[in-house]
């Protein structure tokens, strides 16, 4: 059998049973070729894979699909069909990806933030940014064949380049989106606190997103000349309306001190890649246009950070959430509250009434949640530990009795080793 390293846990079907059905969804045809007896159904087994297998962090998820693919195909062909030896053919690609040198690639795209020369260029540690007025002249649209593409960035939004290093394309482009939903997620946290609750009619305009930086409509791999690296190949953000780009100003001095704050602390975090997801699903699930998939992805979001995943442990998130509540009854019953209206989204489709003055409050409780996980992102070694601390009583009293209880413990414990 494989190592425990090389996969995931699955509480359904073991790393070795899912194997054998993705090979019994393939037959052979002459001496190398092979058919797909359910190609739908194969490419769900082939997603399923690719989450459970253990792959190195530097591996893009197009290069973790492709590896996949082929060695899922060599098993089926000259066997044997075990997850041991797929383990061994992926450990083979992932090296012989490694051994590829990175080379500079641009991302073109643009954000809703008024252009100014106070941020220029930023460096971070996965990508250099610079900020532009308009779009580089060199730097042309793909050519998309049948299908027109055009750039509807609206008027006032800044342009931006953002430089990174990878092994490939696909590689690229993941790691220069992810970095700059990185960054906007520093900036809309930063807005976002300080905002209070909106009022609005939604059925007159349509839901506005509540992030003021947003991602512009139409992002473009590039060479650093600004030759295109993938013609042909561009990537959207759903955009139906326009935006007003969000003017900086002199708020950007303390909009760059609390950027600072946040990577200091995701850097000397024992579990700071768990931040950044966090911090890049709040500023998705706050990017979009629909008032529902806002609730929805919002409070998986919550659920994420608070370390709680499924209804049945709903009360445990409730919890663990309004343990940080200067009113955790109060905070109980509003999230209660806003629990029954999110199932009712989920499982009947109806939309509440109220639900942009909901969207705001769970807002304000996922960014309490997630600035407390921030702030204190040094002070324990896990995640989880750090969640530990919000399973305690709220009773101050409660509390102050544990905590001699343990002292005593400890005493009689001391004690008894001498």
């Amino acid at each position: 059998m494989s190592t425990r390293t090389d996969w995931r846990d699955s509480k359904v079907m073991s790393s070795q049973e899912l194997v054998r059905e993705a090979c019994s969804l393939l037959s052979s045809s002459g001496e190398s070729g092979i058919t797909y007896l359910d190609h739908n159904l194969f490419s769900v087994y082939l997603d399923i894979l690719c989450g459970l297998f253990r792959f190195n962090d530097e591996i893009p998820s197009e290069a973790r699909q492709a590896a996949m693919t082929k060695c899922i195909l060599g098993i089926a062909r000259s066997g044997p069909q075990s997850d041991t030896q797929l383990a061994r053919l992926l450990r083979q690609e992932e090296q012989a990806y490694l051994q590829i040198n990175k080379t500079s690639y641009v991302l073109l795209s643009s954000v809703s933030l008024k252009y100014s020369q106070q941020i220029n260029r930023i460096s971070a540690p996965t990508a250099t940014f610079t900020f532009y007025p308009a779009r580089p002249r060199s730097f042309r649209l793909p050519d998309g064949g049948s299908v027109r593409v055009k750039d509807a960035t609206p008027s006032g939004y800044s342009y931006v380049k953002v430089h990174v290093q990878a092994r490939d394309h696909w590689g690229a482009a993941e790691v220069a989106l992810h970095s700059l939903d990185l960054l906007r997620s520093f900036w809309n946290l930063y807005f976002n606190r300080r905002i209070g609750i909106r009022e609005t009619w939604i059925s007159d305009g349509g839901w506005t997103p509540v992030n003021a930086v947003l991602p512009g409509p139409i992002h473009t791999l590039h060479t650093q000349a600004g030759t295109l690296a993938l013609d042909g190949v561009w990537w959207t953000s759903y955009m139906p309306k326009e935006t007003k780009p969000k003017p900086i100003g002199s708020e950007y001095p303390d909009l760059k001190k609390f950027e600072r704050f946040v990577r200091n602390q995701i850097s000397k975090s024992h579990f700071g890649e768990k931040i950044e997801r966090f911090l890049i699903r709040y500023v998705r699930a706050l990017d979009s246009y629909d008032s529902t998939t806002t609730m929805l992805n919002l409070w998986s979001t919550l659920e994420e950070i608070a370390g709680v995943k499924g209804v049945g442990d709903s009360n445990r998130l409730i919890k663990r959430v309004t343990f940080l509540d200067h009113k955790p009854k109060q905070g109980r019953l509003l999230l209660e509250f806003i629990r029954d209206h999110r199932n009712t989204i989920a499982h009947a489709g109806a939309t509440p009434d109220e639900i942009e003055r909901l969207i705001y409050i769970l807002k304000i409780y996922v960014e309490g949640l997630l600035w407390f996980v921030i702030r204190n992102a040094q002070r324990y070694n896990t995640h989880e530990d750090l969640l530990g601390v919000l399973d305690l009583s709220v009773d101050p009293n409660e509390i102050r009795a544990d905590m001699e209880r343990l002292n005593q413990g400890l005493r009689l414990r001391l004690q008894a080793s001498t």
